[in-house]
């Protein structure tokens, strides 16, 4: 998957993934953020159902984090976070 235009995601936009059983997952964009490419908080867990995708930012000197929630409605999708 190419993330090339991650970075002009905006809160609010709806991300979908579709699992290898074909079924589909919808997320709603919580927030965006920068941060130092060794920061632990791109994997921090949660107790809802969230993904977690990032990119290089800075031209690789920092990374692009998108952080979602699951769609409400949708049923628990494996751990999409890992």
């Amino acid at each position: 998957m190419f993330l090339t235009h991650l970075s002009e995601i905006k809160k609010g936009a709806e991300v979908t993934l579709t699992n290898r059983e074909h079924v589909t997952h919808s997320y709603i964009v919580a927030d965006t953020k920068v941060v130092d490419p060794y920061s632990e908080s791109v994997r921090k867990q949660t107790e809802e159902e969230t993904l977690t995708l990032f990119t290089c930012a800075n031209h690789g000197t920092q990374r692009f984090v998108v952080a979602c929630r699951l769609k409400g409605g949708d049923r628990a999708a494996e751990d999409v976070t890992r």
